[in-house]
C-alpha cells in the first residue's frame, strides 16, 4: 500500500480496508447499495458526470474536472487507483481528502463495510460519495473502477454518462470479445441522461445505440459532432484545435502530452457540451481548463516528464493499447528515441504482447517488481522481454531498476518507467522522496550486466539483490552476499531513521518487501565473530528445520512461538526469507507444465507409496513454470477433504498466475469420486472469483492418472 498518511491509527484502518482486496474483484451493486443506504444515501446528494472506458478514462475525468473547476465550481473528482497516497482517490478542486475526514470515515464506516462484506473498492467508493455530499460539491466527476454495469460507482443517476474507448482488458471479468466488453461499459447509460461515446468501431455502435434506446437516453458519438486537429506535441503537452457542432476552439494547449489526449479531450468536450448551459461553460473556460489539468486535479503518470537530464518519463500504460499509445507519443515527441524501459506488470496483463510493442524502441529493459502482492516477479517479466528480443536485466525493485537505467542512459537517452500504476507509484516515491540514492556515473567502475551484457538469458538468470537501500552510496552485493563497496563511506544502520530501519520495515511490511541488503543488515546485527553471514543464516535455517512449517509462518506467528519472542522473530523471518532467495532455482531452469502427462511424470514417483490421501496444489507462474508444490490437506485411506480457502490462501501468497490440484488415490482406483468432482467445481469457481485460474485437478493412483480437465469438469 502506497501512502503518505501520517496518522498511525488511520494507517492501521486503511490497512484493514486494503486487506479487503485479498480475494479480488466482486462485481455487483447489492453490497454498495446497502452500504450507501446505511450512510444516508450520499450519492443522491450531488449531481455527477460518470465516465467509463478501457483506456483514457482517468485523463478524461481530469479534463472534465479541470474545465468545471475553471468555471469557478466546487468539483469533486473520484479516481482510481491512487499512485502514492490513498487520499489521491478523493479530491475537491484538486485537493485530496483530509486525514481528519478519512479517519472519521474509517472509524464510523469500517465496521459496517466489514459486516456487509463489501470489497475495498466498494468501501472506498462509499467514502468518496459521502465526502462529496458533506463538501456540498456543485458537481462530481466519477471514474468507474472496472467495467460499468456492475461497477460499484454505477449506483449514480448522472447528468451525463461518457465512455472513452473499448479494447481488450480485464477479459476474465468483462468478456472475451469487444462486443461483450462494450456491453458492460454501456451499463452506465441511465434513463434521461445523455450518453457520450468516444471513438469506437462501427460494429460497436449498435451496442451503445441499443443500450441508450433501452434506457431512454439520448446518445451521441464524438465522431459525429466533434473533430480534433493535431498541431504539435512536446514532452510537456499537446496543441490541437477542436470543432464541436460547428463552433471552433482554435489552438488549445492540453496540459497532458500525447496525440491520444486529443481523443480523450473530444470525449471530455462532449460531456461538457451536455452540461454547458447548466454550468455556464464558455470557450475561454474550456481553453483555461484544458491548459491547467495537472494544477486543477493533481493527475500524474500520463506521459509525465519527471526529469530532463536524462529525460525520465512516467506512464501508466498497462495494456497493449496503452503501450501502442506510449510508443506513438515517444515517436511524435522525440523522433525515434532509443529508450531504456523500467517495466513491471501485474497479473492478468498481456505482458508478451506489450513487450512486443515496446521492443522496437528498447535499448534495454530493466525488469522490476513493484511493492504490491499482485505484481509479477521481475524474473518472469525478464523471461517475456528476452523472448521479445529485448536486452534485459533483472533489476528487482523499481528503485534499483531506475538507478540501473540512469547508469545505462547516455546524454540524449530517454528512460520510460511504465507497466502498472504500482510501478509508477514506486518510481514517484523513489525519485521524489527524501531517501533517493543518487548513483553517479563512474567510468572506473564495472557494473555486472552493464549495457551490452544482459544479465538475463534464456539459459538462466544471474541472481541480483533487489536493492532498495536507504544509503548514501549505491551498494553492490554479489551472489555470495559480499559487499563490493566494503570500506566505502556510508551511514551505519544505527544512524538510519526509524522509517528506514530494516527491522521496523520487516515488522510493518513483511520480509518479502525488503531487499537482500536489508535482510543481511538484520542478520549482521545478530551475527557472531568469524561466522559468515550467509553461513549464519543457513545455520539458523538448519537449527529450526525440524519444527514443522516454521519457515512458512509470518513475523506475527513466529513471535507467538514459545522461546522466540519479537527480537528472534525478526531475525528468523529475515533468515527464512534470504534462505529462500539463496536456494531459489534459476527462472529459466524451472519445470514447465504443459499437459497432465507432465504432472504425472514428475509427481507419480513422489506419491506412489503414500498410504493416505493427500491433496497438493501446484503453483504456476505466467510461463506455466512450477513455483512450488504444497501439501494442503492429508486425510485417511479413503478421503482427504480440502477447502478452496486453504488452496487459494497459498496461491495468493505465492502470487500464482494459475494452479493445478493434485491428489493420490492409495486404493489404486483413479476414477474420480463425487467428492473429487464437487471439490473441482468449487475450486474452478473460486479461481474465477479470485482471478487465479484453476487449470486442472489430477488424480494419481499407482502408475495411472486421470485429468478432470480432460473429463470436462474444468
Amino acid at each position: 500500500m502506497h501512502t503518505t498518511i501520517g496518522n498511525p491509527d488511520l494507517r492501521a484502518a486503511l490497512q484493514r480496508l486494503f486487506s479487503l482486496q485479498t480475494f479480488g474483484i466482486k462485481l455487483g451493486l447489492e453490497p454498495i447499495t446497502e452500504l450507501l443506504h446505511e450512510t444516508g444515501d450520499p450519492h443522491l446528494a450531488f449531481p455527477a458526470i460518470h465516465v467509463a472506458g478501457t483506456n483514457g478514462k482517468g485523463s478524461t475525468c481530469a479534463m472534465i474536472a479541470s474545465i468545471l473547476t475553471a468555471a469557478g465550481l466546487r468539483v469533486g473528482l473520484y479516481s482510481s487507483p491512487h499512485l502514492v497516497s490513498f487520499d489521491e482517490r478523493i479530491r475537491v478542486n484538486g485537493i485530496p481528502i483530509s486525514e481528519a475526514d478519512l479517519s472519521r470515515y474509517a472509524t464510523e464506516m469500517l465496521p459496517v463495510i466489514e459486516r456487509i462484506g463489501c470489497t475495498f473498492f466498494e468501501g472506498t467508493t462509499a467514502m468518496g460519495f459521502r465526502y462529496f455530499a458533506e463538501q456540498r460539491v456543485d458537481v462530481a466527476v466519477i471514474e468507474t473502477g472496472l467495467g460499468g454495469r456492475l461497477d460499484a460507482t454505477n449506483v449514480l443517476a448522472p447528468l451525463v454518462s461518457a465512455i472513452t474507448s473499448i479494447s481488450f482488458d480485464h477479459m476474465k471479468h468483462l468478456g472475451n470479445t469487444l462486443e461483450e466488453i462494450a456491453g458492460e461499459k454501456a451499463g452506465i447509460i441511465k434513463p434521461g441522461a445523455p450518453a457520450v461515446i468516444g471513438p469506437v468501431g462501427r460494429r460497436l455502435r449498435d451496442i451503445f445505440d441499443r443500450a441508450a434506446r433501452d434506457a431512454g437516453a439520448p446518445v451521441r458519438f464524438v465522431d459525429d459532432f466533434c473533430r480534433g486537429l493535431f498541431h504539435e506535441l512536446t514532452f510537456d503537452g499537446t496543441v490541437a484545435s477542436f470543432m464541436i457542432d460547428g463552433h471552433e476552439i482554435p489552438r488549445v494547449t492540453i496540459d497532458l502530452a500525447g496525440r491520444h489526449q486529443i481523443d480523450n479531450a473530444r470525449v471530455a468536450l462532449g460531456a461538457i457540451d451536455a452540461v454547458r448551459d447548466r454550468f455556464g461553460i464558455t470557450g475561454e473556460i474550456i481553453r483555461e481548463g484544458l491548459g491547467s489539468i495537472r494544477r486543477n486535479t493533481g493527475i500524474r503518470g500520463r506521459f509525465e516528464t519527471i526529469r530532463t537530464e536524462p529525460r525520465v518519463i512516467l506512464d501508466v500504460a498497462h495494456n497493449p493499447d496503452g503501450a501502442r499509445v506510449l510508443t506513438e507519443s515517444l515517436r511524435e515527441a522525440g523522433g525515434e528515441p532509443r529508450v531504456h524501459f523500467v517495466y513491471g506488470a501485474v497479473q492478468d496483463k498481456d505482458v508478451e504482447e506489450i513487450l512486443k510493442i515496446l521492443a522496437p524502441f528498447a535499448a534495454s529493459l530493466h525488469a522490476v517488481r513493484a511493492d504490491n502482492h499482485r505484481s509479477l516477479p521481475a524474473a518472469e517479466i525478464a523471461f517475456h522481454a528476452d523472448s521479445a528480443g529485448i536486452i534485459t536485466r533483472v533489476s528487482g525493485t523499481v528503485a534499483n531498476g531506475i538507478e540501473e537505467a540512469l547508469m545505462a542512459a547516455g546524454e540524449n537517452s530517454t528512460i520510460v518507467i511504465c507497466g502498472s500504476f504500482y510501478v509508477v507509484a514506486d518510481a514517484i516515491e523513489h525519485l521524489e522522496g527524501e531517501m533517493i540514492p543518487q548513483i553517479e556515473k563512474d567510468t572506473d567502475r564495472v557494473y555486472e550486466g552493464d549495457r551490452g551484457a544482459p544479465e538475463y538469458s534464456p539459459h538462466g538468470i544471474q541472481a541480483r539483490p533487489e536493492e532498495h537501500e536507504p544509503m548514501a552510496e549505491a551498494r553492490m552485493i554479489d551472489r555470495d552476499g559480499h559487499d563490493r563497496n566494503a570500506g566505502a563511506k556510508h551511514r551505519p544502520v544505527k544512524d538510519w531513521r526509524a522509517s528506514e530501519q530494516p527491522r521496523e520495515r520487516l515488522m510493518t511490511l513483511g520480509p518479502r518487501a525488503l531487499s537482500d541488503s536489508e535482510l543481511l543488515a538484520i542478520l549482521l546485527r545478530t551475527g557472531r565473530k568469524g561466522e559468515d553471514v550467509i553461513q549464519m543464516s543457513r545455520n539458523i535455517l538448519h537449527r529450526f528445520e525440524t519444527i514443522a512449517g516454521l519457515s512458512e509462518r509470518d513475523f506475527k506467528e513466529l513471535e507467538q512461538v514459545p522461546g522466540i519472542g519479537p527480537a528472534k522473530a525478526v531475525t528468523l523471518a529475515a533468515a527464512f526469507e534470504i534462505g529462500k532467495r539463496i536456494k531459489a532455482d534459476p527462472f529459466a531452469a524451472r519445470t514447465v507444465i504443459s499437459s497432465p502427462e507432465d504432472v504425472a511424470r514428475i509427481y507419480i514417483p513422489m506419491l506412489r507409496g503414500i498410504q493416505k490421501e493427500q491433496f497438493h496444489v501446484i503453483i504456476l507462474n505466467s510461463a506455466n513454470q512450477v513455483l512450488r508444490m504444497s501439501l494442503v490437506s492429508e486425510g485417511n485411506l479413503n478421503s482427504s477433504i480440502v477447502h478452496p480457502r486453504e488452496v487459494y490462501r497459498i496461491a495468493i501468497v505465492e502470487n500464482a498466475a494459475s494452479i493445478i490440484g493434485l491428489h493420490n488415490h492409495p486404493s489404486g482406483n483413479p476414477t474420480p469420486s463425487k467428492e473429487d468432482i464437487s471439490i473441482t467445481r468449487q475450486l474452478v469457481e473460486a479461481g474465477r472469483i479470485i482471478g487465479i485460474p484453476f487449470h486442472d485437478h489430477i488424480i494419481i493412483a499407482g502408475d495411472e492418472h486421470v485429468s478432470l480437465a480432460e473429463r470436462g469438469y474444468v
